[in-house]
């Protein structure tokens, strides 16, 4: 199983995410954990690139919208600084606005299921926008 921590910004969207997954699970069961920040001992004004050296120290997927990449704590310029080619990609949902579509929704829990199950094939490229 890998766990996937939801940042801050789509945390709203936990119960539509793990119904998703729940309605999948007979032909996925137990692959997809979601975890929220506090699961994992941050606070929703974590920076960046402490989520980032987080999630690469304990092999969690991390699923956000699209954040920032201004500044040199930023998500994109920490995954460019210190990410390596065994880094675990980042997972950025292409539209958020999409997510309460049932068909958009069940495409991202689709690929994000693809990529964990394939998580080798996916290290090292930095981020990944879903669907």
């Amino acid at each position: 199983m890998i766990s996937v921590l939801l940042d801050h910004n789509i945390r709203g969207f936990l119960i539509l995410l793990q119904g998703t997954v729940d309605a999948k699970r007979s032909s996925n069961p137990e692959l997809i954990k979601f975890i929220q920040l506090e699961d994992v001992g941050l606070s929703m004004d974590s920076p960046d690139d402490e989520i980032w050296r987080l999630v690469q120290r304990h092999q969690i997927l991390l699923l956000t919208n699209n954040r920032n990449s201004k500044g040199v704590d930023s998500l994109q310029q920490t995954i460019e600084r210190e990410g390596t080619f065994e880094s675990l990609p980042i997972l950025t949902f292409g539209n958020i606005d999409r997510l309460s579509e049932k068909t958009y929704r069940e495409r991202c829990i689709a690929r994000i299921f693809e990529i964990a199950t394939n998580i080798s094939n996916y290290r090292g490229c930095g981020r990944l926008f879903i669907p």
